[in-house]
């Protein structure tokens, strides 16, 4: 399964990127920092999975979902992580990927299964 992450900030964008390893070590990741990049990239290569922050450089990621949803493969999924002022508990990826809807990925990080 081929998943891009993608944060502006690349702190946070190693963070997910170890979470969404532990939760499936099987994942092709395909980290971005620049969203028009991954935009770039993703319209030829579409991912399986897209999670993308809220709070990017030069687009948002409703953007970035918007631009790449019609390229993406039916049953792909997209998910957004919300940055706030109030981020709540843990404060990091786990805390914030939703319910993605892929068996592998959704056991650890959503708490199911």
């Amino acid at each position: 399964m081929q998943v891009m992450l993608i944060d502006s900030d690349r702190e946070e964008l190693l963070k997910l990127q170890r979470t969404v390893l532990n939760a499936d070590p099987s994942a092709q990741l395909i980290a971005f920092s620049d969203p028009l990049s991954a935009v770039q990239y993703g319209r030829s290569r579409p991912p399986d999975v897209l999670i993308t922050s809220d709070d990017l450089s030069r687009l948002t990621g409703y953007d970035v979902i918007r631009l790449l949803r019609r390229s993406m493969k039916r049953g792909s999924r997209a998910a957004m992580l919300l940055h706030g002022s109030d981020p709540g508990p843990g404060s990091g990826p786990p805390d914030y990927i939703p319910c993605i809807g892929t068996p592998d990925l959704t056991e650890i990080i959503c708490g199911t299964g």
